[in-house]
């Protein structure tokens, strides 16, 4: 999707959830857990910028399985003195990184422009049950 704000940036993400048992939950037996996610911004040319991923369960070679950020080579100096060619590749450890907190990054880090009035509010809750799972 593309974002309105001081920058025009692109948005793209998935996640995957799963549906857990609980005796606990408050609104239930069961609850859904985030096991698997995907954010990123880029440029509208396609450019990438910021890559969070998380994917715990993963098999494949060279995958991480904790969360990390990947600080995409658009963002990168080329002739930059610390590995200009690779550094996009690799995985910086982040905490875990609900969507919530991808969008409050968008709205007060990129300047993308909020479409509801009560923005922080609806984002502090959404983060608050986050930190729940």
């Amino acid at each position: 999707m593309t974002l309105a704000g001081l920058r025009p940036l692109t948005f793209s993400g998935g996640q995957e959830f799963r549906i857990v048992q609980d005796s606990n939950a408050a609104n239930g037996p069961n609850r859904i857990t985030t096991v698997k996610y995907w954010y990123q911004f880029a440029l509208l040319d396609g450019r990438k910028l910021l890559t969070f991923h998380w994917t715990p369960e993963t098999t494949s070679p060279g995958q991480r399985t904790y969360p990390h950020l990947h600080v995409e080579s658009s963002l990168l100096d080329p002739s930059g003195p610390f590995m200009p060619d690779t550094f996009s590749k690799l995985h910086i450890p982040t905490g875990p990184v609900s969507l919530a907190a991808i969008v409050r990054f968008a709205i007060e880090e990129l300047g993308v422009t909020p479409i509801p009035r009560d923005w922080n509010e609806r984002l502090g809750n959404v983060e608050a049950a986050f930190r729940q799972e």
